[in-house]
């Protein structure tokens, strides 16, 4: 839009520099070095565990954020049944966790893997949820608003 109000045509490379000027405009949400320097104390933790092959250290730092991942869930998939909570926060850790002992990811950010995690936990379960309704079952009136 130009400064009348009216449509503009523009151009690719334009819309493209007006793309990256505005994304080198924003400003970060985080301190970015407190953020490096929690990536390093975790590769830390995690490379004093796989020299001693105990892993209770990153069990304690992954349950300590469990308050974290609770309230992400919360508010992104709103979600507020408690037992619907604790499946997902058991699924989460269990799977950060075995990811971590048995070396299958490298981890630097322990707190957005979480998000990560939990945001594919969510899904695929909804997903689950949404294949085994049948059409025909007269009990799901959210499946009787779509015939």
């Amino acid at each position: 839009m130009n400064e009348a109000g009216e449509p503009e045509l523009i151009s690719r490379e334009r819309l493209n520099k007006e793309v990256i000027n505005a994304l080198r405009s924003s400003s970060p949400r985080v301190d970015v070095l407190q953020e490096y320097k929690k990536s390093i104390e975790f590769i830390e933790l995690v490379l004093s565990c796989y020299k001693s092959g105990d892993f209770a250290p990153i069990a304690a730092k992954i349950q300590s954020m469990k308050g974290l991942v609770i309230n992400y869930i919360k508010k992104r998939f709103l979600l507020s049944d408690e037992y619907s909570l604790d499946m997902a926060w058991y699924a989460v850790s269990e799977l950060a966790l075995d990811d971590i002992i048995n070396k299958k990811r490298m981890i630097p950010m322990l707190e957005y893997y979480l998000k990560t995690i939990s945001r594919s936990y969510v899904a695929r379960k909804r997903l689950y949820l949404h294949r085994e309704k049948s059409i025909d079952d007269p009990d799901d009136y959210t499946m009787n608003v779509y015939r």
